[in-house]
């Protein structure tokens, strides 16, 4: 009975899942192989990454449907028709768009309600001290919740 509501949101789900993980890698590769002078400049360039991943692999993978060969043959054949390609693709992909939407709508909603501090300043309140509690609950994760991360995926 709920196939297809699962069918309708597992992949906007999926996507979602993997997107959200991602800051974390680029932040990795970026201390790994980078020399960062400040946390800000990496923040920078995490928001500069994050966002074309998620223009590229979000609203351009999904245009691009089941057939990629086609796509692409079509794409080698007249690099200059790509808004007509996608023009002819995208009409297919809304009602992922509207899934995706949707459950963006909720993951924005959560990081504006700071859930996660909140449930660890509540669970830090049975062990400490309320003011002791909330300086251990407070730093937050600035790979995923960091200036660089909110702005990409509040603009796509």
């Amino acid at each position: 009975p709920l196939q297809p509501l699962w069918a309708g949101i597992a992949p906007s789900f999926g996507i979602t899942f993997m997107v959200s993980f991602l800051p974390s890698f680029i932040i990795w590769i970026f201390k790994l192989f980078f020399t960062l002078r400040a946390e800000a400049w990496s923040q920078h360039k995490l928001q500069i990454w994050y966002f074309w991943f998620q223009i590229v692999f979000v609203v351009m993978a999904s245009a691009v449907g089941r057939n990629v060969r086609t796509f692409t043959a079509g794409l080698a054949e007249n690099p200059l028709e790509v808004p007509q390609l996608l023009a002819d693709t995208m009409p297919f992909s809304t009602h992922f768009y509207m899934n995706y939407m949707t459950l963006q709508w909720v993951t924005h909603c959560q990081n504006m309600l700071r859930y996660v501090n909140l449930s660890k300043f509540l669970s830090f309140c049975t062990i400490y001290e309320a003011e002791e509690a909330a300086h251990k609950a407070e730093p937050e994760d600035q790979e995923y919740y960091g200036i660089g991360s909110r702005s990409a995926r509040w603009t796509t």
